[in-house]
């Protein structure tokens, strides 16, 4: 029996594949099942995002429409329009040229190229989100979202995935459809639909983070069940091998693990299956998936190093894998990275893990070194101790390019609420430490979590604009409104958080689940929470000093290096004459180098970097040796020595031609 994998819109990422098919896909061939994927999100977007499409979409759009938001800072539909009026146009008759601008390097390197062409595909991207906002709304009633799922003016993805469901071959036993956001449960509906009437035979199961986070609302929606046998919840490996061993032996399918089925007239919920060792989990594989449609020079893939979270304590999380954690092998990683840089000629990774413990991190940073694998990768921790600078300049060493981090706010009051577990004070000297090594950061914020103050505000946008001197380049900052989620801790105990209530959800309402409009009589209002998220917003965009999204930032990163190597071979690097308070600390072996208001740490790196500085060594010398001595890659030798340069502690001396 064959498997079809299907990923379906709106994944608004187009950077890079999403990993849900690719593990599954890997899964079901090491037991002995036969699957092929599909991205019908990449491939929709790739038909869509084309002149005469975008100028129908513009024309047939309701702008009137009065939908509700799903969230109160996104833009609704008449803003869109205001935003595009008089441009259009121009948008649909360039997107074309912007999207080759992503997948071409020579232009994509063009930093004046590149914010043009971001700016079409943001603009086009916002008439598809205008577009399609039904969808959400659609979602608080099964029986409203099931129809709307083969309603073109609803669902504006319906006739591109008519054409994608007419182009699959071959004979299909089972469907598995994986959705990971609320906007895609819509498009997930209208294709198991058109599968239902192409393969009547076939079993259609319904999966992915999305419908575990919504479990309780889909037993409580039989009319999904028309266009799904099943919906697969938490680890949906097991569930989906389960159930194409179960179909193919005729055995019942309601014995599979993991699974919620309809029996008679009520939806039923098997036991649970727990993935106890990441381990036995295949590298993910890529195949089928159109690499080349992705919107990046070159491939950028996920990886993964844990499943759940090791954390497991905040205060505001809903995740329904916070029961369990299983981390994979260092020596697992660095073979999922190896062969699939082999395969697909990929040098650019993105962890999908919640958060990697930082000691792991580090563990899979020197396994990466010790392989000689020439990588670079981001990935997702928390603040902690552990986070020393000599723990930055390890993890830089093996490849790692960004960090996230949770920083959420500057206020210890708030943390607290939160059971984030740091100390705000302890968060510059982490950030300087990562700077210094070369490593980008991503901090996340929030705004208007419950009872905050204007105080703690603007004392979190101080925090954070002091915080901008010490970041690289390519470091950035994002806001989040804060929303109460059904089903975390603040939710149940709201009173402990000063909430005074959260309006309640329709028990098969399978709309997001976090809830923006609830009354805490402290602090902001939501008025003033939304006002000082837009202005944090705003100043955060300011900030950014290289604006190239995630992950093109790795991919620049790479070229930069190479390029800056390739062309020095005849640039001299010496040692500055006029800084000699840098020879006197190291002579003197002291910690710190002081340079203005600024602080070094005196380290290896910088020692061998020091021994080096003659007027007898080329940029590329340089990088080679350092490279080589503190088995860290070109890339972040590179990085290291680019922060000196920055920083005025050496010059670069270009010879007159």
């Amino acid at each position: 029996m064959k498997v079809a994998l299907i990923f379906p819109p709106d994944w608004n990422s187009l950077w890079m594949p999403y990993s849900s098919t690719p593990s599954l896909k890997a899964y079901l061939k090491e037991g002995g099942v036969e699957a092929v994927q599909y991205d019908f999100n990449i491939e929709a977007y790739d038909l869509m995002l084309r002149p005469e499409p975008l100028m129908t979409l513009w024309k047939k759009t309701a702008w009137s429409a009065d939908i509700p938001l799903p969230m109160p800072e996104a833009p609704n539909r008449k803003a869109i329009k205001t935003a595009l009026s008089g441009r259009i146009d121009a948008v649909a008759g360039s997107i074309e040229e912007a999207l080759s601008v992503f997948r071409t390097t020579e232009k994509f390197s063009d930093p004046e190229q590149y914010s043009k062409a971001l700016q079409t595909h943001d603009d086009a991207m916002s008439l598809i989100f205008a577009a399609s906002s039904g969808m959400d709304e659609a979602l608080k009633s099964p029986a409203k979202a099931v129809e709307a799922a083969t309603d073109p003016t609803i669902n504006v993805f319906l006739p591109y995935l008519e054409k994608l469901v007419g182009e699959i071959k071959g004979d299909i036993g089972m469907v598995g459809i994986s959705v990971v956001l609320p906007r895609q449960m819509v498009p997930a509906m209208a294709v198991a639909s058109l599968l239902r009437k192409k393969y009547p035979k076939a079993h259609i199961a319904l999966g992915g983070a999305y419908p575990t986070l919504v479990a309780t609302a889909i037993e409580n929606s039989p009319e999904l069940f028309k266009v799904f046998d099943s919906v697969a919840i938490s680890e949906g490996e097991i569930a989906l091998l389960g159930l194409a061993k179960a179909i193919e032996s005729g055995e019942k399918t309601g014995d599979v693990p993991g699974i919620l089925f309809l029996e008679g007239d009520k939806v039923t919920r098997s036991s649970l299956p727990v993935m106890e060792d990441a381990d036995i989990l295949p590298t993910p594989d890529f195949d089928q998936l159109p690499l080349e449609k992705y919107l990046s020079p070159e491939p950028v893939l996920p990886a993964f190093s844990s499943r759940g979270c090791y954390w497991r304590r905040c205060t505001y999380c809903i995740r329904p894998d916070r029961r369990t954690f299983s981390q994979r092998s260092p020596q697992q990683v660095v073979k999922d990275l190896t062969v699939l840089k082999r395969r697909y000629k990929a040098r650019a990774f993105h962890f999908t893990d919640n958060a990697i413990r930082p000691r792991r991190m580090a563990e899979i940073a020197d396994a990466v070194g010790e392989a000689e694998l020439e990588v670079s990768w981001a990935a997702r921790t928390r603040f902690s101790p552990e986070l020393t600078w000599d723990w930055c300049d390890q993890v830089a060493a093996g490849g790692c390019a960004r960090i996230m981090l949770n920083v959420q706010s500057a206020s210890k009051r708030v943390l607290d609420l939160m059971d984030e577990g740091f100390r705000i004070e302890d968060v510059p000297g982490v950030l300087q430490g990562l700077s210094k090594a070369g490593v980008d950061v991503t901090l996340y914020f929030v705004a208007g979590f419950p009872g905050e103050k204007a105080d703690e505000t603007r004392k979190t946008l101080q925090f954070t604009e002091r915080l901008q001197d010490t970041l690289t380049p390519y470091s950035q900052f994002h806001v989040n409104l804060f929303a109460v989620a059904h089903g975390c801790i603040i939710h149940q105990e709201h009173d402990r958080f000063g909430i005074k209530s959260v309006p309640d959800r329709a028990q098969n309402d399978l709309s997001n689940p976090f809830n923006y409009e609830f009354a805490a009589p402290e602090g902001m209002n939501r008025q003033e929470a939304v006002a000082v998220y837009r202005e944090m917003s705003d100043r955060f965009s300011r900030l950014v000093r290289r604006p190239f999204r995630m992950p093109h930032d790795m991919i620049m990163r790479l070229r930069e290096s190479q390029e800056t190597v390739a062309k020095s071979a005849e640039v001299r690097i010496l040692k500055l004459e006029s800084v000699p308070k840098l020879a006197e600390d190291i002579r003197a072996e002291k910690g710190y180098l002081l340079k203005g208001k600024k602080r070094f740490r005196i380290d290896e790196s910088l020692r061998d970097l020091i021994s080096l500085l003659d007027s007898r060594r080329t940029v590329k010398e340089v990088i080679q040796k350092l490279s080589k001595a503190r088995k860290i890659t070109a890339a972040n030798a590179f990085i290291y020595i680019q922060t000196l340069y920055g920083e005025g502690i050496i010059e670069v001396n270009v010879p007159p031609k």
